[in-house]
């Protein structure tokens, strides 16, 4: 289990069904955990292992639910990277593969090409 932990630790808390079950907890001992109130569900196939999942653990839910290209975007992305303290409002994933052209929205910018590790720091840097 020390891998799901430094998976957990990693992630804010969370992981999805795939990623527990690819480090060996399999999905009736997922169950059992969740039973036990060890795990909580954060949305379909994601669950944490922090109680209430805060703004950290949500924003990698949607991540994980995104699936391999999804990224955080514009405020999100800023705030994870350090460069922010704000917290945004709300956050939505998106599954649009790297190098894609984006189509920024009024008054918005983004970048083409660019791809930035889904890394979560705790504290602005």
């Amino acid at each position: 289990m020390e891998f799901a932990g430094a998976l957990l630790e990693a992630q804010a808390g969370v992981a999805s069904h795939a990623q527990l079950a690819a480090i060996g907890v399999t999905r009736r001992a997922q169950d059992r955990l969740s039973a036990e109130g060890l795990l909580n569900r954060v949305t379909t196939g994601v669950l944490s292992a922090r109680g209430v999942p805060d703004w950290y653990a949500r924003a990698w839910a949607g991540v994980l639910v995104g699936g391999e290209h999804a990224v955080l975007g514009f405020e999100a992305a800023l705030t994870c990277t350090g460069c922010s303290s704000s917290r945004p409002m709300r956050s939505r994933s998106s599954s649009a593969p790297t190098g894609t052209p984006h189509r920024a929205p009024a008054g918005g910018f983004c970048a083409r090409g660019a791809r930035v590790a889904p890394t979560i720091h705790r504290e602005p840097v």
